[in-house]
């Protein structure tokens, strides 16, 4: 009988409560020990998969130095023991290296990464199990880049990390402090990495610490199987690190649209959870709908075709035509409507009167013809998406520290930044206030808002042809917070439903495992597009010519895509501009105030002055910049030089790149979760959800958050979010270079999914 009980008890949390009822005192302790035992052996079972063969602990290395020697760091975790095994794949393009330690009885994977490659090492970050950062012997040789890369590993709230110096000589004490003078070190310990021994020691060290993915719920370790990346957000997804990449033609040479048309073929090992190939939430029509992974910084791409050879060593096939069968087996799962509904199971229940339904409407046309195809969608978005920033993410993506400012050889500010810098301060000074002309009155000036309705209680109107062209189509919520909750109770329970058994419905895969080789073919692109992935992530020569010496290309991760995500919708980030950016606020001051004065001299001066060419404008650009930089000379010197003795000023750099004025819809680089897209963000004050927020026009420097608001995919919190500026410079001839991706300048995370606010 109280066998049955526990049963019930584990299937439902409703029950709970029902069950404490009927049980009595002894029963109830009996239970709640049996329970905490089960959860011990899970937690248990779930470190013991760590280091399997098929599940290797992804170790990543980071140099934090050029000249720090990271194939040196790799060599010596391969000599660690005398019998190291030690597997290599020719072919690999990362060069990971797999070994296994004969004490440990564990398996580990090498990956090398470089430290000018910010989104590389992002990438990786998140995809590893630990990250290993090698700091150099001499702390003066840590070059800035490194530190906005340090910024943007730990705002992705990546923890499971570890330090270490290739040096006998250097003073770990003295490192240490200077480390943490910026940046927390974990466990405030630096070790040492100059010989075997050390190596061997990291590696247990590593082995035997729990990754923070392991304290969460007892439930969540069932599930979470042999996933155990650190990053909130990919914890229920299948993450693939791509060992090589190939382009298919297609063979039909009388149809035009194939010849510029190739299928990218990716191959690569399977980590995390499985990979899910039929997913019932997605099915909102007569047409199954297969499923989609993404590639960071390219998009979402849907898979036809996968194989791979299984626990057996029996080789496996997938392809999209496979859903027609699963169609007579599944036709429970498939709802007749178009809205998604999942029934919550009422364990917070903060307002009884909200529906536990998810809405994700597609389209009000009833007919088959006009619905909104989700394939088409996605497909139509990644073309606007590249199309838009092909030339910042595929050939800038590399150039990602901040260059020299949007100006020209003989100004260090361009009339543009001043102009901003004078706007953002009139902001500051007036908000919410609009100049009126001297000629108009104000009762003519301001005659277009009379008799408007109040602005918090308006709603848009949806009449005639007011709305844009896809308004229907953005995927909305009725409670985001609370199907947040459903959905990850759904993907826990189905993710525990595949681990129990790995079974196959006749010839028809739900899902491949987890620590299986596979390949994953996606769906037809255009020519261009696949060249690009090609020759950005794999090598420009061939391997005859290929030095050792020669750096490894951008690697290329691939993720599934939970329920949903691959509609989109309108997402809020709670940003926080960068500390750097909020000291330098007085230098903005002194900078616009400067600007105002010069503008002020050279409009009385406009009717007296004739226009000034050659030398002559030179020359008066150069007293414009002298007047500012003795502006800024002089408040330096009343902060600094009561303190020091010397004002610390640098002509070349006035202030910090990150702490220019940032104005609503200027083009960001946003990098959220596993997502890196581009948009332009709207900027509001936080408000209670019920409330319309307040718009900002430019991003305040202050330490209160902002909320930022894209067009962007569904997505699923907790999301750590990076916003990187995107440049424009100028060069001697005034011509405008390509964008580039410029210097982070906020952090946060995924406040909300909803349209409505």
């Amino acid at each position: 009988m109280l066998k049955s009980r526990i049963t019930l008890f584990n299937r439902s949390t409703t029950l709970k409560h029902q069950l404490h009822v009927i049980l009595n005192k002894d029963q109830r302790r009996l239970l709640s020990k049996q329970l905490r035992i089960q959860k011990r052996l899970e937690v248990k079972n779930l470190e013991a998969s760590r280091g399997t063969k098929g599940n290797p602990i992804a170790c990543v290395l980071i140099p934090l130095s050029s000249s720090v020697p990271t194939h040196l760091a790799q060599l010596l975790f391969q000599t660690c023991e005398p019998n190291t095994e030690v597997i290599k794949k020719p072919d690999c393009l990362q060069n990971v290296v797999t070994i296994r330690s004969q004490i440990l009885n564990k398996y580990f994977n090498l990956i090398c990464a470089y430290s000018d490659d910010l989104f590389g090492c992002l990438d990786l970050a998140n995809f590893a199990d630990w990250l290993v950062l090698l700091v150099p012997s001499n702390p003066s040789e840590i070059p800035d880049s490194v530190h906005e890369l340090l910024t943007a590993i730990y705002a992705q709230g990546f923890t499971n990390a570890s330090y270490a110096v290739l040096s006998s000589n250097s003073n770990l004490k003295e490192l240490k402090q200077i480390l943490e003078y910026r940046f927390p070190v974990p466990e405030s310990t630096i070790h040492q990495l100059n010989s075997s021994a050390n190596a061997l020691n990291l590696l247990r060290h590593i082995a035997s610490t729990n990754p923070s993915s392991f304290h969460i719920k007892g439930k969540n370790a069932k599930v979470a199987g042999q996933s155990t990346v650190a990053h909130t957000g990919a914890r229920y997804r299948t993450r693939l690190l791509v060992d090589s990449i190939e382009l298919i033609s297609e063979n039909n040479a009388h149809d035009d649209i194939t010849k510029s048309e190739v299928s990218v073929c990716l191959r690569g090992h399977l980590h995390g959870a499985p990979l899910i190939l039929f997913e019932e939430l997605e099915q909102n029509g007569s047409v199954l709908v297969g499923p989609h992974v993404h590639l960071t910084g390219w998009g979402d791409f849907p898979l036809i075709e996968a194989k791979w050879i299984d626990n057996y060593h029996l080789q496996q096939t997938w392809q999209i035509s496979d859903l027609n069968t699963v169609e007579n087996i599944s036709t429970k799962y498939i709802l007749p409507s178009t809205s998604v509904n999942l029934t919550n199971e009422n364990e917070d229940c903060e307002e009884d009167s909200l529906s536990d339904e998810m809405s994700v409407d597609d389209s009000h046309e009833s007919t088959s013809e006009n619905q909104w195809n989700a394939t088409e969608a996605i497909s139509g978005h990644l073309e606007s998406e590249l199309s838009g920033n092909s030339d910042i993410e595929c050939a800038s993506i590399a150039s990602h520290t901040a260059h020299t400012m949007a100006a020209s050889a003989t100004s260090t500010f361009s009339s543009a930044q001043l102009a901003k810098f004078r706007a953002a301060r009139m902001e500051e000074m007036f908000p919410d206030e609009v100049e009126t002309p001297s000629n108009i009155p104000a009762s003519e000036r301001f005659v277009k808002y009379c008799g408007l309705p109040r602005f918090q209680g308006s709603v848009w109107p949806a009449e005639k042809n007011w709305l844009p062209k896809h308004y229907q189509n953005i995927a909305c919520f009725r409670n985001y917070h609370r199907n947040r909750r459903t959905m990850i109770r759904y993907i826990e329970q189905k993710l525990a439903d595949f681990q129990s058994a790995y079974k196959s419905t006749g010839n028809v895969f739900k899902y491949i495992p987890s620590g299986v080789d596979v390949e994953l073919l996606l769906q037809p692109v255009s020519r261009d597009l696949g060249e690009s992935i090609l020759s950005h992530h794999t090598f420009p020569q061939p391997n005859e010519a290929r030095k050792p010496s020669d750096p490894r290309p951008h690697p290329l991760i691939v993720w599934s895509l939970l329920p949903h995500e691959t509609q989109m919708s309108v997402c809020h980030f709670t940003m926080f501009r960068r500390a750097s950016a909020i000291h330098a606020v007085s230098d903005l001051v002194v900078i616009a105030n400067a600007a105002n004065k010069i503008t002020e001299s050279s409009s009385k001066d406009n009717g007296i002055c004739a226009l000034e060419f050659g030398e002559e404008a030179s020359t008066q650009v150069e007293r414009e910049d002298k007047s500012i930089h003795d502006a800024l000379i002089s408040h330096r010197y009343k902060i600094d030089g009561k303190k020091s003795g010397k004002a610390l000023y640098d002509p070349k750099m006035p202030i910090p790149l990150e702490a220019e004025p940032i104005k609503s819809k200027d083009l960001m680089l946003i990098q959220a979760g596993i997502r890196r897209f581009v948009a332009a963000p709207i900027y509001s004050t936080p408000s209670n959800p019920r409330e319309k927020a307040k718009f900002e026009s430019f991003f305040p420097a202050s330490e209160s958050s902002t909320v930022a608001t894209v067009y962007a995919p569904v997505m699923y919190s907790p999301v750590y979010v990076l916003q990187f500026r995107i440049r424009v410079t100028e060069d001697e001839d005034g011509e405008l270079s390509s964008p580039y991706v410029g210097e982070l300048v906020a952090t946060g995370s995924l406040r909300s999914v909803d349209p409505a606010i």
